[in-house]
């Protein structure tokens, strides 16, 4: 399975919100009946850059190109914990902050 890139650490904070949908039946007597829809919680990590050096901005594209739609370890720069995990969105965008230099934020999903 690919590794993501060694690239420049992201900017903190890093977000990390943790995902279990949840059903909810709404009745005519006001009362709501619930549960949750799936056995296991996933986690999403949203990271950023703020001035992410050009170089590194082109490797997170190639990466991006190659592995969009699959599977890639990632390892969480805090914990040093291996994710299974895959991109959220279907676009990478790059807005360039001063030359040389571009703010990113990339989702991920865990699998």
């Amino acid at each position: 399975m690919p590794s993501f890139p060694s690239i420049q650490v992201p900017s903190y904070p890093l977000s990390e919100p943790t995902f279990k949908p949840v059903s909810r039946t709404e009745f005519e007597g006001g009362y709501v009946q619930s549960r949750p829809r799936t056995t296991r919680s996933r986690k999403r990590f949203v990271l950023k850059w703020t001035a992410m050096p050009a170089a590194d901005f082109a490797t997170l594209d190639t990466f991006f190109q190659t592995n969009q739609g699959g599977n890639f370890d990632w390892t969480h720069p805090i914990t040093s914990t291996v994710y299974d995990v895959r991109f959220s969105q279907d676009t990478l965008e790059g807005e360039v902050v001063f030359h040389g230099h571009y703010q990113v934020t990339v989702e991920f999903e865990e699998v």
